[in-house]
């Protein structure tokens, strides 16, 4: 049996560094990092649409993004979907996947 990996925990905690994390992930097969690196489905989903380790780490620990980078109405809170992940001014955030409101 495998072990598992909480990257995201030791990332958070500081007991490995960010460059760390992205050489190692650069090292192993994506099937590894989804079945044995402790992330949720929601956050290889969003691994998976580009965001980094880093902001996997804090949303997991100080909240998920809420809002809507485009329209401002709330996002569902992971693990449900209905949202992918954006870069913005604000650095990587989350949109509705259908936004009333069309990004300028």
């Amino acid at each position: 049996m495998r072990n598992t990996l909480d990257i995201l925990k030791d990332l958070h905690e500081g007991g490995i560094n960010a460059a760390e994390v992205y050489a190692l992930a650069d090292e192993t097969e994506p099937f590894e990092i989804h079945s044995s690196w402790g992330l949720s489905k929601s956050e290889w989903t969003a691994y998976c649409q580009g965001a980094g380790w880093e902001d996997l780490a804090k949303w997991r620990y100080n909240s998920w993004p809420s809002v809507c980078c485009v329209c401002g109405r709330p996002l569902p809170s992971p693990p449900e979907f209905g949202w992918f992940v954006t870069e913005s001014g604000d650095g990587t955030v989350l949109r509705h996947i259908r936004c009333r409101k069309s990004q300028d």
